[in-house]
């Protein structure tokens, strides 16, 4: 699994009770915005394949909790399709207020 480096700790958590266990939950760095870098993402993506393990989830962030950051979806989603990955949207900031 794949998450920004400023994703919420409830990601960490949720990586664990899936059963997946924190060592396969992949953080990815972030831009000067602290959006999650699609470049990175891609990178990672590809270092795990060649070590044969098989990507299966990325968490994007619509407003992280502590930054504010939002991630940028659209990229990130064509990411996913390609690798034939399912997508969440921590969507922190779309919450009704």
């Amino acid at each position: 699994m794949y998450a920004s480096a400023q994703a919420h700790s409830s990601i960490d958590k949720a990586t664990m009770l899936a059963g997946f266990g924190k060592a396969h939950l992949r953080s990815v760095i972030t831009d000067e915005r602290f959006a999650m870098r699609v470049d990175a993402l891609r990178g990672v993506i590809e270092e795990d394949l060649a070590a044969g393990m098989r990507p299966c989830a990325i968490v994007a962030t619509c407003g992280t909790t502590n930054t504010t950051a939002f991630d940028p979806i659209a990229p990130i989603a064509a990411l996913a399709e390609e690798h034939d990955m399912w997508l969440h949207v921590d969507a922190a900031m779309a919450a009704p207020g």
